[in-house]
């Protein structure tokens, strides 16, 4: 009977299926491992913000900076002008056609967004006033070539380019960028009250053991949060568990990079008056009144609370999680699921034999 030969055709392809499928299922796992890091802005209403965090997994070798020694010259960027290396990963993020953000890249450019950190040939064009297909081309070249942004070098100079270029880099530890999506009111500021979080992959422990941070605080001269310590954040231990993190950054725990005086005048910021200094605890903002960053809008903004030298100032709460893997019980049903038809389409191929043995 036809139905019985095309029944027996689907029965075959349907085993073959399911054989497929059942050794994809029991192959063996990945060594890499998903993990979570997320950042919340816990200022208060009106506080300080939060420029883009690079963040990095290494061995307890990669040392960012020091209390009480000049800051490098990666430092400087990334506490000044919000430069850390990794730029071109937001934008390719975002995913947006190259005219559209070829128009939004002028436009914010031009409200005064510096985007040395993206790279710095489109912000040494957008500088010399080069025409829109100039700038397309430039995006296009970042973000819709065949090469994955994530194998881009970080831009030299930059806290990335020194991880890449580090023992703890060379060794197989992993860095990448976390930012809050949005490019108004003002771009890839995390504001108070808002939560940022960033997949990461990681194949070894004990070359990821140690997690390291840094990011620029907005508005400001020259703060930021990091740790000085590499091995003060520990993410796995010596036996390779994971233990994860939790932590809150204080505003006492933030630092002035020593590079540019604190003069706050928030309109000429980043580019101001060299402070040739060491890295400090941050002495805090000027008092309302002073003319300072708490005396300041921007784009209708208020950073009245934004001082994060009063007691008990809380800035960032920092968690750092696993990813779990695909459920085991679910791939047992699916396997279970696929079991029973085959045991199904068994009984039917059985039938058919049946059914046609009456005629032989």
């Amino acid at each position: 009977m036809a139905i019985f030969g095309k029944m027996g055709m689907y029965f075959h392809t349907l085993v073959t299926a399911t054989t497929i499928a059942i050794g994809a299922m029991v192959a063996p796992p990945s060594t890499a491992a998903t993990f979570k890091v997320t950042v919340e802005n816990v200022a208060p209403e009106s506080g300080i913000n939060l420029a883009h965090f690079w963040i990095g997994f290494h061995d307890g070798s990669f040392d960012a900076f020091n209390a009480g020694e000049p800051a490098s010259g990666a430092i400087k960027l990334m506490a000044e002008e919000q430069v850390i290396g990794l730029g071109a990963r937001i934008l390719d993020d975002f995913n947006i056609p190259t005219p559209q953000l070829t128009d939004i890249v002028i436009s914010t450019f031009a409200a005064g967004t510096d985007y040395a950190f993206i790279s710095p040939e489109l912000q040494s064009a957008l500088e010399a006033g080069s025409d829109r297909a100039t700038i397309s081309a430039i995006l296009d070249s970042i973000f819709n070539s065949d090469i994955d942004v994530k194998d881009l070098p970080p831009s030299p100079g930059t806290i990335a380019a020194e991880f890449a270029n580090s023992q703890a880099g060379k060794n197989g530890g992993t860095q990448d960028i976390l930012f809050y999506p949005t490019l108004s009111p003002i771009p890839i500021v995390q504001p108070p009250g808002t939560t940022a979080s960033r997949l990461i992959e990681l194949d070894d422990p004990q070359k990821n053991r140690f997690f390291s941070y840094a990011t620029m605080l907005f508005p400001s001269n020259d703060a930021f949060i990091g740790n000085d310590n590499p091995k003060a954040i520990q993410v796995f231990d010596e036996q390779g568990n994971f233990i994860g993190a939790d932590f809150t950054v204080f505003g006492n725990q933030a630092w002035d990079a020593g590079t540019e005086v604190n003069d706050e005048k928030i309109f000429s910021m980043p580019a101001n008056i060299d402070e040739n200094g060491t890295i400090q605890p941050h002495p805090g903002l000027k008092a309302p009144g002073e003319g300072g960053i708490v005396d300041t809008q921007l784009d209708g903004l208020s950073f009245a609370n934004a001082d994060f030298s009063k007691p008990g100032y809380q800035i960032a709460h920092i968690t750092i999680t696993k990813v779990d893997e695909p459920s085991t019980n679910h791939g047992l049903l699916v396997l279970g699921g696929l079991l029973s038809i085959v045991t199904i389409m068994s009984k039917l191929k059985q039938g058919r034999n049946n059914f046609s043995s009456r005629f032989n």
